[in-house]
């Protein structure tokens, strides 16, 4: 994959981004473009938990399709997790999946506690959500 200079080098046109150079097997090479999008780079905030929420390599936290992680009543969305693209269009889509799965998930889990209790009220906390890691 082509590595960008860096400093990224550009030639700008009167308002625009006209072209970039970019290194390509020790070569650099030129490319004339209509736009640049920048990916500024990040590391992920994955050690917010203190239990252990199954990760990549790299940190980001690895979900299902309904942005589940691995601990139960835990979901993640955006920057944090596991994905090909890391943009807001793709964040936006991520939390709207991980807040349809999360709301049948509380009241599911609601509906088995007022089994349980005969229809009373009790709260409901996650042993996930008491503070960082350690």
């Amino acid at each position: 994959m082509p590595r960008p200079l860096a400093p990224f080098p550009v030639s700008r046109g009167r308002d625009v981004v006209e072209a970039i150079r970019y290194e390509r097997h020790g070569e650099v090479e030129g490319l004339r473009v209509d736009g640049v999008f920048i990916f500024a780079g990040f590391l992920p905030n994955s050690n917010l938990f203190k239990v252990h929420v199954d990760h990549d390599a790299d940190g980001y936290l690895t979900t299902d399709s309904s942005m589940h992680t691995s601990v139960e009543g835990l979901w993640a969305v955006g920057d944090v997790r596991a994905q090909l693209t890391r943009q807001i269009t793709t964040a936006v889509g991520d939390g709207r999946t991980a807040a349809v799965a999360a709301s049948a998930y509380v009241e599911r889990r609601r509906d088995r506690r007022r089994q349980v209790t005969g229809g009373r009220a009790v709260e409901l906390r996650a042993d996930w959500a008491a503070g960082p890691a350690a």
